[in-house]
């Protein structure tokens, strides 16, 4: 009977390329949420940015207006995190000030803000694995690169905390499935493909509106729109920029609105040297038609983000406690950031470090470098097939896209600024493998197995720094094997 039972789940699986898909995505979405969630309230403490992200989530429940340096969906999904938990709960304590200063009360749980930046790091893994299938089109190789992404220190730290990198990263990783499950078809656009046109510009403005720095997504628009142009569809060309335009401006449209919906009591400690017009709206002085309060309301939040970055400071190596680091040195794991520590004795130090897994990272240069040389010897001397060339040329693009604005930048960036451009890394490092023509089966799987082990080491070695584990003085130092990472004992001079 188990032996009929057995043969019946192996038709089932081999059979069923659907069920195998969805039971593999289940294992990558169980394996991140088992590192994320359990300990999600620990520690009971202001972790780097926390320290503004609270406040900001605070005053969306008691409605108190506030601006800030980026478009509003990620503080709104702290804050909506916040409130799924606690439906009953509108803390306000930190509602008047725009950083907390002091520690975190301990009889007050900090779970439901960082449940949706969470929830967003344990899709991230998943979508990577579905973008891989639409790529390499091998399940099992798809599976095991996602799974260097699981094990990567620095995007678990930073999906732990209520913090909106992860929510930025899932939503740039949606718009590029949209992209190339819309890429890989070659049939005439139908209905079904018009959803995936809406899906995709609701996605990609998703992703604006948790960060501008996600603009790099929207280098693939053109690349779809080229591609219909040439197989000749040029009046599929303007139904996608309709509908996909139409589309993102309805979702910017609504979550800015939201966002001024729920703040309209003035702080009566800042008004962030609004205009008149604007302050007149907040007192109930005045009452223009919603299209020109919206249009206050938007121009002066875009007016202080602007002057919020030209008042950032430029990066300074030279100077005690930076935690910025310059661009060239991201991909090498950059300047590792500090976001806290504590000793319960002075004998052991916990520390929550943004650190990436070396493994993933090295992992993530090589395909870059190897993407990239692949696509100019390419463009040099049109080597690869037809059918072999997209995606090696369309990855690497997207790498560089983000990658290059940086680099005139004066304002200071830091290492978390690398994390999306690190899975397209990933991305590429996959496709340069499995499209290697002259490497067989077996080989290909057993880089990949072997690549894997060697990212469960890094991801154990490293694994104190991501889930704040007490550590000696020197198991610290044992484990400052990069001088570029910069990591700092807080004690080791008392050794």
């Amino acid at each position: 009977m188990n032996y009929l039972r057995l043969d019946k789940l192996k038709v089932l699986w081999n059979e069923h390329p659907n069920l195998r898909r969805t039971v593999l995505a289940v294992i990558l979405w169980g394996i991140t949420a088992v590192l994320l969630f359990p300990q999600l309230g620990y520690p009971r403490a202001i972790v780097f940015d926390e320290t503004y992200m609270i406040p900001r989530a605070q005053r969306y429940m008691q409605g108190v207006f506030f601006q800030e340096s980026h478009p509003p969906l990620g503080r709104l999904a702290i804050a909506l995190g916040q409130i799924l938990l606690h439906p009953n709960d509108r803390p306000s304590q930190f509602a008047l000030v725009e950083k907390i200063h002091e520690s975190w009360p301990q009889d007050q749980d900090m779970t439901g803000y960082r449940l949706v930046p969470a929830i967003f790091g344990t899709l991230i893994p998943v979508i990577v694995f579905f973008i891989l299938l639409k790529v390499l089109t091998v399940e099992l190789y798809s599976f095991l690169i996602s799974l260097f992404v699981v094990f990567d220190n620095a995007l678990l730290t930073q999906a732990h905390f209520a913090l909106s990198d992860s929510i930025l990263i899932g939503f740039s990783l949606l718009s590029i499935l949209a992209f190339v499950h819309l890429y890989s078809q070659d049939s005439l656009p139908t209905r079904s493909t018009r959803v995936k046109w809406v899906l995709w510009g609701v996605v990609s403005a998703a992703a604006l509106l948790v960060k501008f720095s996600t603009w790099f997504i929207l280098v693939l628009i053109p690349l779809y729109m080229l591609k219909l142009f040439l197989t000749g569809q040029k009046r599929q060309v303007f139904l996608f920029s309709a509908i996909s335009a139409a589309s993102f401006l309805v979702v910017t449209i609504a979550v800015w609105q939201l966002h001024f919906s729920l703040i309209p009591k003035l702080d009566p400690n800042n008004t962030y040297e609004i205009p008149a017009e604007h302050l007149d709206i907040l007192e109930g002085k005045s009452h223009p038609n919603p299209v020109v309060t919206f249009y206050i309301e938007l121009r002066d939040a875009l007016v202080f983000m602007a002057h919020y970055h030209e008042g950032v400071p430029k990066l300074d190596l030279t100077k005690p406690g930076e935690i910025g680091s310059p661009w060239y040195q991201w991909p090498l794991g950059g300047r590792a950031m500090d976001y806290r520590w504590e000793t319960p004795d002075g004998k052991t130090y916990r520390y929550i470090y943004l650190i990436g897994n070396p493994a993933t990272w090295l992992i993530s240069l090589l395909g870059v470098l190897a993407g990239t040389g692949l696509t100019l010897s390419d463009l040099l001397f049109k080597f690869l097939p037809a059918e072999r060339r997209k995606w090696p040329y369309i990855f690497t693009l997207l790498y560089w896209a983000y990658m290059i604005p940086p680099m005139f930048v004066q304002r200071v960036l830091y290492l978390y600024h690398y994390l999306p451009p690190l899975i397209i890394g990933v991305i590429l490092f996959g496709i340069v493998v499995v499209e290697a023509v002259r490497l067989p089966s077996w080989a290909k799987r057993d880089i990949l197995l072997l690549s894997l082990i060697w990212v469960l080491v890094g991801f154990w070695v490293f694994k104190p720094f991501t889930f704040y584990e007490p550590l000696t003085n020197e198991q610290f130092q044992q484990r400052t094997v990069w001088p570029a990472w910069d990591l700092k004992c807080a004690n080791c001079s008392n050794k």
